[in-house]
């Protein structure tokens, strides 16, 4: 058994970190924080799982806010449930094509067809022209989809959801992080840059902390012990989910 599964989870109980995260845009500081454990959030996030029928939940976040760390866990987790699951990152549909603007792609080639119980191979156009190998695999009969990365929360998509997340980070702890993981060239430098002119106009306009079920802190001062995450919990909102065209899903 891996050691974040437990007979009982632990009682919740408050968070104070050692000083409260700086948002890197509009999104707020998020709290009161309190400390859970992640099999229960994993829980949390499957509630309303119709057997039989894909479950899709969504983590967005800033760069570097941990929120691949976050799906590995809760990945993990799932699958310690039984549960046959499946992980898509929205950098690879990004990858040579767009920073933000893939969602229609995305959802008609990866998205929709998951939505449907359907397995995916997909191979972006960029990856057959620079003949980069392999391809975006969602498995057939996936029970449950987690879908990570920056813009992943937003409107076009919504109505394919059945959860969502919002990685709250510090901003310094962030940038920290992806100079660490990418480097801190002057190409890099360059790179982020576009980045963040991209990224500031698509936050401020989808605001996906809002439409957030659960809320977890990335960038945790001191961090929560082993098997457990810092959250700003949200209750699952029934009909939450903006709409956009309709999707018939098994079991619905």
């Amino acid at each position: 058994m891996s050691p974040e599964r437990r007979d009982g989870p632990p009682p919740r109980r408050p968070y104070r970190p050692t000083r409260p995260p700086e948002p890197t845009g509009p999104e707020p500081e998020g709290g009161p924080w309190e400390i859970r454990a992640a099999d229960e959030v994993l829980g949390e996030l499957l509630a309303g799982r119709i057997p039989g029928g894909p479950h899709i939940v969504a983590v967005d976040g800033r760069g570097g806010a941990g929120k691949s760390t976050l799906v590995t866990r809760l990945a993990r987790l799932a699958t310690e449930r039984g549960l046959l699951t499946g992980v898509v990152h929205t950098d690879d549909v990004a990858w040579h094509h767009s920073f933000f603007d893939w969602d229609r792609l995305f959802r008609r080639a990866v998205l929709e067809p998951a939505a449907l119980a359907r397995g995916v191979a997909y191979v972006p156009p960029a990856w057959r022209e620079r003949r980069r190998p392999g391809s975006i695999t969602v498995p057939e009969g996936c029970e449950l989809l987690l879908v990570e990365g920056t813009g992943a929360v937003r409107r076009s998509l919504s109505d394919l959801y059945d959860a969502a997340v919002w990685v709250q980070s510090d901003a310094g702890t962030a940038r920290t992080r992806l100079r660490a993981r990418d480097g801190d060239t002057p190409e890099i430098r360059a790179f982020v840059a576009e980045w963040d002119r991209e990224e500031r106009p698509l936050m401020a306009a989808e605001r996906p902390w809002e439409a957030a079920d659960v809320i977890v802190l990335g960038t945790p001062d001191p961090a929560p012990p082993h098997g457990e995450l810092v959250t700003a919990h949200r209750p699952i909102r029934p009909g939450a989910r903006r709409p956009a065209a309709p999707v018939e899903r098994p079991g619905g």
